[in-house]
């Protein structure tokens, strides 16, 4: 869903009296589409199902944060309904970004820590390696 314009998504589910929306709430650009979805008040939260893969033994999860899904059921909005309720899960679809965000800033910086170290400091195994190579390039 992230990955599709969000104009054509809210046409397609103002056009249904329910929409079921899955996504996990580490993943940034998910988050950022709920949130927008939320904030077209046209849809109240009916639901929400909290599912963690992270000991399914199908597959292969390499990110366990992915693991954790959220499924929310959302309701067409009547005319006259309220803000009142839809209102705490504007506050959660925040929470949901601004977690995210710090999620994605964490994962970016270990990505770029984990790079420098091994461009500068090799492994064991990495500079037995080279010193084997060496002698090999030596004795040929």
């Amino acid at each position: 869903m992230p990955q599709l314009p969000l104009e054509p998504v809210l046409e397609l589910m103002r056009r249904c009296e329910v929409s079921v929306l899955e996504f996990p709430p580490s993943f940034l650009p998910s988050c950022l589409m709920f949130k927008a979805v939320l904030d077209s008040r046209h849809f109240d939260v009916t639901a929400r199902v909290v599912f963690d893969f992270s000991r399914n033994d199908i597959g292969n999860l390499s990110d366990l944060d992915m693991a954790v899904r959220h499924l929310f059921v959302l309701k067409k909005r009547s005319a006259d309904a309220a803000d009142g309720g839809l209102s705490k899960w504007l506050q959660i679809s925040s929470d949901y970004v601004r977690d995210a965000k710090k999620y994605a800033w964490r994962r970016t910086i270990r990505d770029r820590s984990a790079m420098f170290l091994r461009d500068r400091f090799h492994s064991g195994y990495s500079r037995l390696r080279q010193i084997r190579d060496n002698a090999r390039a030596r004795n040929l």
